[in-house]
């Protein structure tokens, strides 16, 4: 479609001439700043403890999928020297550098609300323990039940997954838990020569839960 020759081209009138970069939020760093409002419900007293309790379990179930998602994108383009710069003007290293800082101290808040909440679910008659005192906490018939719960709901469900070289990140399934395993060869120095060429350019396996 063409301009009708009686309207004259303002300066600012292209849709897709480019902007100052002042106009803009970083994209990465907003979402902080969201997530850091889904902790702040956590802190609210006008919801029930449990419902505060979910809030903060949701904020960190959003920062461990931004770690996994957004963080990895920049470290990957990071890694490629890829100095492709955001809508506000930062390249991966400056908005990565700048995460760093937002996130650490998102997460200290996170430490400090989860010490409040757990200090309020213990005066609601609801402890959480760890494994240290399971067995002075817990009946021997609850100790059968927890050991039972995680043989047949939690350890059956790990399964070993190989990494790939150069491959920073390994991305779990469901966010589960994992461990790394390095294989060492009995025959001296070195990754076992038997477990394929895989391993040993990468000289690890991942077992990590579904």
């Amino acid at each position: 479609m063409t301009r009708p020759a009686h309207v004259q081209r303002e300066p600012d009138d292209d849709p897709f001439e480019k902007v100052a970069s002042e106009r803009y939020f970083n994209r990465e760093l907003s979402w902080l700043a969201f997530n850091r409002r889904v902790l702040e419900e956590a802190c609210n007293p006008a919801h029930p403890l449990l419902e505060r309790l979910r809030f903060l379990a949701i904020s960190g179930d959003n920062l461990d999928e931004f770690f996994m998602v957004r963080v990895a994108g920049l470290k990957g383009q990071q890694l490629q020297d890829v100095e492709l710069r955001s809508a506000d003007g930062l390249t991966p290293g400056q908005q990565l550098a700048a995460i760093t800082v937002e996130a650490d101290a998102l997460m200290v808040s996170q430490q400090s609300v989860w010490r409040d909440i757990r200090y309020a679910l213990a005066e609601a008659g609801i402890r959480v323990i760890g494994s240290h005192a399971i067995d002075t906490a817990l009946s021997l018939e609850e100790q059968a039940w927890l050991e039972t719960h995680f043989r047949e709901q939690l350890f059956s469900g790990h399964h070993p997954a190989g990494t790939r070289s150069g491959s920073p990140v390994s991305v779990h399934a469901q966010q589960g838990h994992g461990g790394d395993v390095r294989p060492r060869s009995p025959f001296g120095q070195g990754t076992d020569p038997r477990v394929g060429d895989a391993a040993q350019r990468d000289a690890a396996t991942r077992a990590s839960a579904g």
